[in-house]
């Protein structure tokens, strides 16, 4: 079983990114095959004078009797596919979440640049309920519905600062409300900030692999010991990896991404600039098999429980403590882990946080004292922790998904930037970086209808051999030894059979 001994303060530092200081968590030993149950009426989670009421916030306002009946009928075919598990993903398959504010509302519309059809369910700290409802009308449209929860340090929440900003607490409080908006109308739930862009083409192929109804937590954009992404993170591999052949830890300390990790590492340590070789074997040495330092995840089945992301039966005492997802790269969730959790005991997980950094760390850490840890898709691994295979936010080649359509006409697409483009799961594109939100949303727009494009011209190359690539008014840049095969590669593991028949249709046109 899983228990929390304690929880230390977090701060968030001023720079662009946060520093996630290590939640001090007691684990006991043992299996966490399914999740726990809720805890006892007694428990001290529930020992809140203000649980009750905080329960009655975040719920959209009822509209006229036409919208609620369109509302109903809509639900009832989502129930319809959601009995079918073996029908292809669709957008109504689909949900999204996320906190933003009335400041922010240009990025929190930009999603519809990639949403289209799919529902969104979005906190908001708009508490007039006349502009509450206005917004309700107007997103009726576009499927968004929108609720109040207010900010920390509110008095609804007792003056309580359970994140750091002002919004860490509604984001958190997101995807719970969300579950209890849509109920089970829904296969895969999609939780991010408001300018988080989902690929759906490469998302919906990635879920192929994956059971709804199982508890599913899925990123492998994880914050551990202060570093993000922290390819080394305590987590998990997919059931459907189980038979696959994974690197060894020999393999990895030999390349050079792992060793630039180490270096990191080394350098957030000590005050001395230069890091030599032999300080960097040291601590690979040491380092082997240790969560968040040189780890290698194994698959799990059917779930990714704490006890098997810290991999538990080789590290049984080693310390090991929560990854925390990064809420700008996106996180997905099933229908599965959403109903596991009842809503009144999200709530009371979240309001035992104080001055947590973010809306992801409460999030995760949620997960976590549920007995779910995070499941990494794959190809991060399998490609020996070369970042530019992370699939959320997509963080080494970041320039590739933001300009898609720039570095193919410019013949600067490479078979990595090729291989992101078609199997990046999402982007944050950091919308508070540029000098207003309306920029931050006409890029939203700019980079989800770019992506279309690119992915429409990687399907014509796919069918021509790689013709259109000459036909480029820039030339071309082809730097892999196999031609145009990497970039077919799904996010989902491909078969034996499917690989060879791909090298054979690129070697016969």
């Amino acid at each position: 079983m899983i228990r929390i001994a304690r929880l230390m303060p977090h701060v968030r530092s001023s720079c662009h990114l946060p520093l996630l200081l290590l939640l001090q968590l007691l684990v006991t030993s043992g299996s966490n095959a399914v999740p726990r149950s809720s805890p006892p009426a007694d428990s001290p989670y529930y020992d809140d004078p203000l649980l009750e009421s905080i329960l009655n916030l975040a719920q959209v306002p009822p509209l006229n009797s036409k919208s609620s009946n369109s509302h109903s009928t809509q639900s009832s075919l989502h129930q319809d596919r959601q009995r079918d598990q073996q029908q292809p993903l669709i957008e109504d398959d689909f949900v999204f979440t996320t906190g933003s504010c009335r400041e922010r509302m240009p990025l929190t519309r930009s999603t519809r640049a990639w949403r289209n059809r799919i529902r969104a369910f979005i906190l908001i700290d708009q508490d007039l309920e006349e502009s509450l409802t206005r917004l309700n009308l107007e997103g009726e449209v576009h499927n968004e519905s929108y609720a109040f929860f207010p900010d920390d340090r509110h008095d609804l929440l007792g003056g309580t600062a359970h994140g750091t900003k002002q919004g860490d607490t509604r984001a958190a409080v997101a995807p719970f409300a969300a579950h209890r908006h849509f109920g089970e109308t829904y296969k895969w739930m999609l939780y991010g900030d408001d300018d988080t862009l989902f690929f759906m083409e490469p998302v919906k192929r990635m879920l192929a692999s994956f059971d709804p109804s199982l508890p599913l937590a899925l990123s492998d954009n994880l914050w551990y010991l202060s570093y993000q992404p922290n390819a080394h993170a305590p987590r998990c591999l997919p059931c459907h990896m189980a038979n696959a052949t994974l690197p060894s830890v020999e393999e990895l300390v030999k390349t050079p991404h792992v060793r630039e990790h180490i270096r990191k590492y080394l350098l957030l340590r000590t005050a001395n600039d230069n890091v030599t070789d032999a300080e960097i074997d040291a601590v690979l040495e040491d380092a082997r098999g240790v969560p968040g330092r040189l780890f290698v995840p194994t698959a799990a089945c059917p779930i990714c429980t704490p006890d098997l992301a810290c991999n538990r039966k080789s590290n049984p005492e080693g310390p090991c403590n929560p990854s925390v997802a990064h809420g700008g790269a996106g996180m997905i969730f099933s229908v599965g882990l959403m109903r596991s959790i009842a809503y009144r005991e999200a709530m009371a997980c979240i309001r035992s946080f104080r001055s947590a950094t973010g809306g992801d760390a409460i999030v995760s850490s949620c997960f976590w004292r549920h007995g779910i840890a995070f499941t990494d898709p794959g190809p991060l691994v399998r490609h020996l922790y070369d970042p530019h295979y992370h699939v959320f936010g997509g963080k080494a080649g970041q320039g590739y998904l933001m300009d898609p359509i720039g570095m193919i006409t410019h013949g600067r697409c490479n078979s990595k930037c090729r291989w992101m483009l078609r199997n990046s799961l999402s982007l944050h594109l950091k919308g508070r970086h540029y000098r207003s939100w309306r920029v931050g949303s006409v890029l939203m727009w700019g980079v989800a209808h770019a992506s279309v494009a690119a992915h429409a011209f990687l399907d014509m190359t796919a069918r021509d051999g790689g013709v259109s690539w000459r036909q480029l008014p820039y030339g071309y840049d082809i730097d892999d030894a196999v031609g145009f095969a990497p970039y077919m590669a799904l996010a989902a593991p491909p078969t034996v059979l499917a690989t060879g028949m791909a090298a054979d249709k690129d070697s016969s046109t």
